[in-house]
């Protein structure tokens, strides 16, 4: 009987766990999905150096929709990239004052519609997702990147 019983509680919590799981992706999805324009970006190297890049992202616009297409618009070179985006949701359980540690990733990948065009690949670490920004750090060959965008 006591074996039922710890058996019984276990499932509770694993069920408890995915329950609370789903619900904070299906809450950072939901909030997600919009237009953003890219308010700052900002490159992080060499320690204690930054560098603001910006001007790099003036005049695109990042798309994501509900069924995790994605699409990244150059108004500048008249181009857009499409592809997918994905987030993926860490639960770390509670702190001390009760409050539940929950940590997004965000991967967004998207290819060039013609020859010669570059991709993005985006792997969002620690992103923010709230209803009306999207914060995200990427890391890359030449630095760490901090996203800020604003929705639109």
């Amino acid at each position: 009987m006591k074996r039922i019983l710890q058996i019984s509680a276990l499932l509770l919590i694993a069920t408890m766990f995915n329950a609370c799981k789903k619900q904070c992706q299906n809450i950072a999805q939901k909030n997600a999905v919009g237009q953003y324009k890219f308010e700052k970006v900002v490159r992080h190297y060499d320690l204690l150096k930054t560098e603001n890049r910006t001007g790099d992202y003036n005049n695109m616009i990042l798309q994501l929709n509900d069924k995790n297409q994605a699409a990244l618009i150059d108004q500048n070179n008249n181009i857009t990239y499409t592809g997918k985006y994905e987030i993926y949701t860490d639960y770390y359980g509670n702190d001390d004052d009760g409050n539940s540690n929950v940590n997004y990733t965000i991967i967004i990948d998207l290819k060039g519609n013609g020859r010669g065009e570059s991709d993005y690949y985006l792997y969002g670490e620690n992103a923010n997702i709230g209803r009306n920004k999207l914060y995200f750090w990427v890391r890359r060959g030449d630095g760490r990147y901090k996203f800020k965008l604003d929705k639109i």
